[in-house]
């Protein structure tokens, strides 16, 4: 569930141009549209082509359309309200 993989961190294998299959993980909250740096995993340095820059992926989070009465509650009484935002 992705909206779940969202709150709660998750791995993914994703195929690399040249084939090779590189594992990103995120243990924690992802927000939408978040950049993730997986270091050596980018394009050859021009300046020394054995070596690799970083690869950075932007995270798109689908949340579902809508959520059933239980979803709700459980929601609810996992993030209790807080205080009010103050109007900006």
């Amino acid at each position: 569930d992705m909206g779940r993989e969202a709150l709660l961190g998750w791995t993914q294998r994703i195929r690399h141009m040249d084939g090779h299959i590189v594992e990103v993980t995120n243990n924690s909250p992802t927000r939408p549209f978040q950049k993730i740096m997986v270091a050596g995993e980018g394009m050859p340095l021009r300046a020394d082509p054995a070596s690799f820059g970083d690869l950075y992926i932007t995270v798109e989070v689908h949340f579902p359309p809508q959520l059933a009465e239980a979803q709700r509650g459980a929601i609810a009484e996992a993030f209790p309200e807080g205080p009010r935002r103050v109007e900006l």
